[in-house]
């Protein structure tokens, strides 16, 4: 994992604080970005900033990096230290589950938590039966 600011490789055990920093999108720079930042850019940020930052230590959920939140912020369903991470905690929260079709009774992973065919096949099957 990089800092956003600087660049620089973080170590696994090195602390993450989860702040609004500057980032850079060709020509432009956006300052309202959530970003990871290490300790020494953290430390850059509040000696340029009118009101320095209170921060709560937490856990990442997915790889259990300590991670300082701006306290006094509501804190977010997936704690998450990059956003690597926070896509590794989206797509651990999808999950399938095993249904039987209402067309043709075969069991499928649905994808979807209202999900009652097994294919486009047999919910048009099952549509025309209707009719």
């Amino acid at each position: 994992m990089k800092c956003d600011n600087c660049q620089r490789e973080l170590t696994a055990s090195e602390p993450v604080y989860r702040r609004r920093t500057r980032k850079k999108f060709g020509p432009y720079t956006r300052i309202a970005y959530n970003g990871s930042v290490c300790q020494s850019c953290n430390d850059e940020f509040d000696r340029h900033s009118y009101n320095k930052q209170s921060f709560s230590k937490y856990r990442c959920k997915i790889c259990d990096r300590p991670v300082f939140w701006r306290a006094g912020r509501k804190v977010v369903k997936h704690m998450v230290c990059s956003d690597e991470c926070a896509a590794k905690a989206h797509r651990a929260n999808k999950t399938s589950t095993k249904r039987i079709c209402e067309n043709c009774n075969e069991s499928f992973l649905a994808k979807r938590k209202d999900a009652k065919y097994c294919s486009p096949k047999c919910r048009q099957a099952a549509r025309r039966s209707r009719q």
